[in-house]
């Protein structure tokens, strides 16, 4: 199956015909973690993802509580921005499986301010203190051992217009569970 996405005006990229698109398994997503810095990771064991869990909202009301994660058969793609701007939490928006990679596109639920006089949107990536948050994805894949797992993002900022993506992680299963956390800030 032969796929075109859109990347700008008049510009498209074929995804090749051995691409699979596949569905992400479960996703969250939240406006907030414990984690100031950004980070990604791919998890793969209950240990490691109980551990997880347990540094990013620990003790926070509203935490996500997922379901059982069968580590056998999948992974958790996790994805956070630490401090950053407006946005309520990042989501997946396409998974494909090629024959050297698995791609996943993923965006964020940016939130636009505006003041009562009618001055201009603020742009919505500009940290501010009084709208700090700090964004984050939970994706669970299907297991995938000897391909890199390629995040990209859509970097477009005008709405309503094609997306523009861009590889902003490129991760692999750690030969070692015991390092997958080394990715997460303390």
């Amino acid at each position: 199956m032969m796929q075109t996405i859109v990347v700008g005006i008049g510009l498209s990229v074929m995804l090749a015909g051995c691409a699979t698109r596949k569905e992400g398994r479960q996703e969250w997503h939240g406006d907030w973690s414990q984690i100031a810095g950004p980070f990604a990771t791919l998890i793969s064991t209950e240990a490691n993802w109980k551990d997880l869990r347990n540094r990013m909202f620990g003790g926070l009301e509203g935490a996500p509580v997922p379901p059982p994660v069968d580590f056998e058969r999948e992974m958790v793609l996790v994805i956070s921005e630490g401090d950053f701007g407006p946005c309520r939490g990042i989501i997946p928006d396409g998974v494909w499986e090629e024959a050297d990679r698995l791609l996943v596109r993923v965006r964020h639920l940016h939130t636009l301010f505006s003041s009562t006089d009618g001055s201009p949107f603020e742009s919505v990536t500009t940290p501010s203190k009084s709208r700090l948050q700090r964004p984050y994805g939970l994706i669970v894949l299907a297991r995938v051992e000897a391909k890199p797992v390629v995040v990209e993002v859509n970097q477009q900022t005008c709405r309503e217009s094609p997306p523009i993506w861009k590889e902003r992680h490129r991760l692999t299963l750690a030969q070692d569970p015991a390092r997958e956390l080394d990715a997460v800030p303390r």
